[in-house]
């Protein structure tokens, strides 16, 4: 069954997919995600027998328990919507987008550069003075 958000007109082939859509869009684990989306359904923390029946059996067959349907359903249309909250499902890590984080990297690469090119050239060129 095709996971979707009625108004947006967003469609993913199944829902192994759209949980893998959003463990992406917060950049976390698929098993996380159904931690995640077990609280937000029960309201209470599974126990971890539980938890690894659930996610073996989602490797297994690919089906997605109707709990975690549901929340990546909600999830997928309110970032749609442009209104999700991570901190909303209990993830206080900011999403971060993969641009954002290789431009973070170049920075960084860049910024290295620099600083070894600056003490380089004063290690070499010393003033004649």
């Amino acid at each position: 069954m095709a996971t979707h958000c009625e108004d947006m007109g967003i469609v993913f082939q199944n829902d192994a997919e759209a949980v893998s859509f959003v463990a992406g869009l917060f950049d976390i684990s698929e098993f996380r995600l159904f931690e995640i989306a077990y609280v937000n359904w029960f309201g209470s923390e599974p126990t971890k027998k539980a938890m690894d029946g659930f996610f073996g059996s989602y490797l297994k067959t690919g089906l997605v328990p109707f709990w975690l349907r549901a929340v990546v359903r909600r999830i997928i249309c309110k970032h749609r919507k442009g209104n999700l909250t991570p901190s909303e499902f209990g993830i206080d890590q900011p999403c971060v987008s993969r641009f954002e984080r290789k431009l973070g990297w170049i920075l960084v690469a860049l910024f290295s550069f620099l600083v070894f090119a600056i003490v380089w050239f004063s290690a070499k060129y010393q003033p004649a003075w």
